[in-house]
């Protein structure tokens, strides 16, 4: 059984994101106190042939009164945009009073004898 797993490598561009979307926020202002981000793990079995969805959830600490956007790209770590998985950007948009989002990343099935991949 092989997993793909999800591992952050650009925090700061998605701190940017936050600070930057989607207008003003009563509780308090966007760039002296944004709600953070957070990105749980995740992981999937490949599978032998097809795709398999790769879900995973954005988080902010409290929710916005107003629409946060966060910008995301997948980047190839030991998976292979192409080969091992479907590359993957675009923009995230969590409504006002609302937490979470999620993104999924589709994983490409193959029967190659390999070991656990990440992107």
């Amino acid at each position: 059984m092989r997993i793909l797993t999800l591992v952050l490598t650009s925090a700061c561009a998605i701190a940017i994101a936050a600070c930057t979307g989607g207008g003003s926020d009563t509780q308090s202002t966007p760039a002296q106190n944004p709600p953070t981000i957070s990105i749980a793990d995740a992981s999937v079995t490949e599978g032998n042939s097809g795709t398999s969805a790769l879900d995973f959830t954005v988080s902010l600490s409290r929710a916005s009164t107003s629409t946060v956007s966060v910008a995301y790209a997948t980047s190839d770590s030991t998976a292979l945009a192409g080969s091992d998985y479907t590359s993957a950007s675009g923009t995230l948009t969590i409504g006002s009073g609302v937490t979470s989002g999620t993104i999924t990343v589709d994983v490409i099935g193959d029967t190659n004898g390999e070991s656990d991949e990440t992107l």
